[in-house]
């Protein structure tokens, strides 16, 4: 996770001078959480919100993820959102928004407000590095504890052969991608 700085100084630039919209991009393990709390924690304006969908589920399920509930989830998701770029915050979702689908929902929402800047980071990791990351992961076992042990190998590998990889095309202003190599690619708009 060497990139970890090189990328928080990257984008702390945009969030110290714009509003941002930031997609996490990528499967469970690849370390959206860690460099989303990171983000929120050396960002100097305190004026950014991070929302999740694990912690809305957690929050409404317990730590068990209820299918039926599946829209609910994202509707509480996509209200908070809204109400954060509302208040002038900058916003970052941490979600694995794996398909162009769910990233349209997101992107649009920051074109209703004037001046947002959307970001996308894209971690292109290879499975077996997320199944390691999220089977060491000290939290599982607490995880684990309280709700039905899942299967991460198999999540994580049907996550990585579903993800549509992002493109400036979809509406991104700004594009980071960490690559297997651990090399960080910015894309920007023209």
């Amino acid at each position: 996770m060497e990139y970890y700085n090189e990328l928080i100084g990257k984008i702390q630039g945009y969030l110290k001078e714009l509003q941002c919209l930031i997609l996490m991009i990528g499967s469970a393990g690849c370390g959206k959480t860690t460099l989303a709390m990171s983000l929120v924690k050396m960002v100097s304006s305190p004026k950014t919100t991070r929302v999740c969908l694990d912690s809305i589920i957690t929050m409404e399920s317990g730590y068990n993820y209820d299918y039926e509930l599946r829209d609910f989830y994202r509707e509480l998701e996509i209200d908070t959102s809204r109400k954060s770029l509302e208040h002038g915050h900058s916003l970052i979702v941490d979600d694995t928004n794996i398909s162009r689908d769910i990233r349209k929902l997101f992107i649009e929402l920051g074109n209703e407000y004037s001046g947002v800047q959307t970001v996308g980071i894209y971690f292109n990791l290879s499975s077996e590095s997320c199944i390691e990351r999220r089977v060491n992961d000290p939290l599982l076992a607490l995880r684990e504890k309280y709700s039905k042990k899942a299967d991460w190998s198999s999540i994580i590998k049907k996550q990585t052969y579903l993800t549509e990889e992002p493109g400036l095309d979809e509406g991104f202003d700004v594009l980071f991608e960490v690559n297997k190599d651990n090399e960080i690619k910015v894309y920007k708009k023209k």
